[in-house]
């Protein structure tokens, strides 16, 4: 913002400079110079804002002013008329009119035909245009003021030629200028359409976040997953919503702290609808990249309620099939519980072995914690009085009993073969059917060798031969994790995997805490009934 002056500090600034200042003519409700001052300044030039109501009250001016810019968009007179007015009360100065982007050509011409000297254009405003545009004024005021007539700049434009190439120049430059301004309005209106495609289009939430965090825009499925309408969530922060729960409010605040090299991994959590339901939701997010620095956010929010239930529900049905198999041991213990961690502990170091790291994946693990509890489910077939006696087994009975593995085997094979898909299933078949199979080829109920047995199979009968050895059975005491341990690694290359021996010695330390912290208990403490007999010859 510039200062205006009076005579009398116009008169200083020209003792200072030796020279008249420019003038930028303004008036009281107009106090912006549209940069001018600032940008003749930094040229060496002396400049002020003065009150074009001076020049309305007709007040002498001393000293008259060298050259004048007419800012065309002030308020008050209509600038041709002021233009004119300049032009008669100084003549021969050159006057300059100022015009913003929405001057047309025909506007220019009036200008030219009015006086004025030349014509500035503000978005062009450059010191590279504005300096020879000066320069040429105050030559020609120069001569002006020294009685050297007779030049053609002393005109108000030229000759013709200049005036028809001035105004060439000035219209290409408008021209251009729309054509750009067109080009960005164009190209925004087609972002806007895209981003209300996807927006409209999509059964996720899609949420725009600004670098702070703030919410930028989003689409309607907030309602749908959280309660939440776009216009109440416009503007705020979304974490600012308690509701939502810790999970979700974390994941946005890691969000804010976005770096250009960042890839956000897939959050699955818990969060709350605003009636205060449990959901589950899925959040991907990738940052928004502008000139190498993060602008903001898209956060793509999926509703898994569904799926989670589904998949609870699977457990349940799951967990129900590996009771049934145990429930009729009236003995103590949650063998199932304990099987299945043990047999996480050594499928997640297994997945770290180089030869198995493609084959047990994420998925695989999850799939065999699953399903490893269905490993005794064909006991279901075998009499009480086989499955539930106390002394040593006759060869008839232990004929009978390693039936299970084929019952087992058989109806979860018969389940998997009618999802048509690979699915946890497959694992549970596998493990059912193998688990007693030996490394050594001795096992049953195939007699498979090494690597012939599946490598679930494998991990499975560690884990459940452990916990068989280290529990009290109808037929025997508890061993002690040392002496468990001892016969499991004696067992090596034998009935056991060796790579799965190894991982198993890596890892025994886990194993006892694990027999510690799920220990027998009483049985309505438990979370599964009684363990039954282990089926090992």
């Amino acid at each position: 913002m510039a200062e205006r002056l009076s005579t009398v500090e116009i008169q200083d600034v020209v003792m200072q400079h030796k020279f008249a200042p420019i003038w930028i003519l303004g008036d009281p409700a107009d106090t912006e110079d549209g940069g001018l001052i600032p940008a003749l300044t930094r040229m060496g030039y002396a400049a002020v804002l003065v009150d074009h109501g001076h020049l309305a009250a007709g007040r002498p001016f001393e000293p008259a002013p060298d050259m004048v810019f007419l800012p065309a968009r002030t308020t008050g007179p209509p600038w041709q008329r002021t233009l004119t007015r300049l032009c008669e009360t100084f003549p021969g100065v050159p006057v300059i009119p100022v015009f913003d982007e929405d001057a047309t050509p025909a506007d220019i011409l009036l200008a030219f035909r009015t006086g004025a000297f030349d014509c500035l254009v503000l978005p062009l405003l450059t010191e590279a245009a504005l300096r020879p545009m000066v320069d040429r004024a105050l030559d020609a005021a120069l001569r002006r003021r020294h009685a050297r007539p007779g030049f053609a700049d002393d005109l108000p434009m030229g000759d013709v030629a200049h005036l028809k190439a001035r105004l060439v120049d000035a219209q290409e430059a408008l021209i251009e200028e729309r054509n750009r301004r067109r080009h960005a309005e164009n190209e925004a209106a087609e972002h806007r359409k895209a981003w209300s495609i996807i927006f409209d289009n999509t059964h996720d939430a899609v949420i725009h976040m600004d670098r702070e965090g703030f919410v930028v825009n989003t689409n309607a499925t907030l309602l749908d997953i959280f309660g939440l309408t776009p216009e109440e969530v416009v503007g705020r922060d979304l974490g600012s919503y308690d509701f939502l729960g810790f999970d979700f409010r974390q994941a946005l605040e890691l969000y804010k702290a976005a770096q250009p090299n960042v890839v956000f991994p897939i959050f699955e959590m818990e969060s709350f609808h605003r009636d205060g339901s449990r959901i589950y939701v899925e959040s991907r997010a990738r940052p928004i990249i502008n000139n190498n620095a993060v602008e903001g956010v898209i956060n793509i929010v999926r509703d898994v309620t569904p799926q989670k239930r589904l998949e609870h529900t699977k457990n349940a049905t799951i967990l129900g099939l590996a009771k049934l198999a145990e429930s009729r041991d009236d003995s103590t213990g949650r063998h199932l519980e304990r099987v299945r961690e043990y047999v996480r502990i050594l499928t997640q170091a297994v997945a770290r072995l180089p030869r198995y790291a493609d084959y047990v994946t994420p998925a695989y693990i999850k799939d065999i914690y699953l399903s490893s509890i269905l490993h005794d489910i064909g006991k279901v077939s075998i009499p009480d009085a086989i499955l539930l006696k106390p002394g040593p087994l006759t060869i008839d009975e232990f004929e009978i009993i390693k039936q299970h593995t084929l019952v087992g085997g058989n109806s979860l094979a018969a389940v998997d073969a009618e999802l048509q898909e690979q699915s946890f299933l497959t694992l549970g078949k596998e493990i059912a059917y193998h688990h007693h199979e030996s490394w050594d080829g001795t096992g049953y109920p195939d007699g498979l060798a090494g690597e012939q047995i599946p490598l679930s199979a494998r991990i499975v009968a560690l884990a459940d031969v452990y916990d068989a050895l280290t529990t009290e059975r109808v037929y025997k005491a508890a061993f002690s994790h040392q002496k468990a341990v001892a016969i499991i690694l004696e067992e090596r290359g034998k009935k056991f995997d060796p790579d799965i021996v190894d991982v198993f010695a890596a890892n025994m330390e886990a194993f006892d805490v694990i027999r510690r912290r799920i220990g027998e208990g009483d049985a309505e403490s438990g979370l599964f009934p009684g363990t039954l007999r282990c089926c090992y010859k």
